[in-house]
């Protein structure tokens, strides 16, 4: 996200790291955030998948849930989509993903 703050939480994800610097400083980079291109607000509600993977969810046998119950299946298959579409546009060869692990159940 290379110092955008467009978390669930508004922050953003430092990497600190050489190497990931020097990335960065030889290549043509790319920031996008799928959520927000798919209209996502920021702040959010932290999410998870619910019984399954990605795959799971594009089929339509697993659940993307926010903290409040809410399913988000729809926005995140819209931004995985948006995210498909500006790789192919800008002819994007290699993608460094921003994970985030949260346990909702907390």
């Amino acid at each position: 996200m290379l110092g955008c703050k467009v978390r669930y939480n508004a922050s953003d994800l430092k990497v600190i790291n050489r190497e990931f610097e020097k990335l960065v400083a030889a290549h043509n980079i790319i920031s996008f955030c799928p959520e927000v291109s798919a209209g996502m607000s920021i702040t959010r509600a932290p999410s998870e998948i619910k019984g399954g993977d990605g795959f799971d969810v594009l089929s339509g046998k697993a659940k993307v849930i926010d903290i409040d119950g809410q399913k988000l299946n729809k926005d995140v298959i819209t931004a995985t989509k948006n995210a498909l579409v500006k790789c192919q546009y800008e002819k994007i060869h290699f993608a460094i993903l921003t994970p985030t692990f949260i346990n909702i159940n907390r």
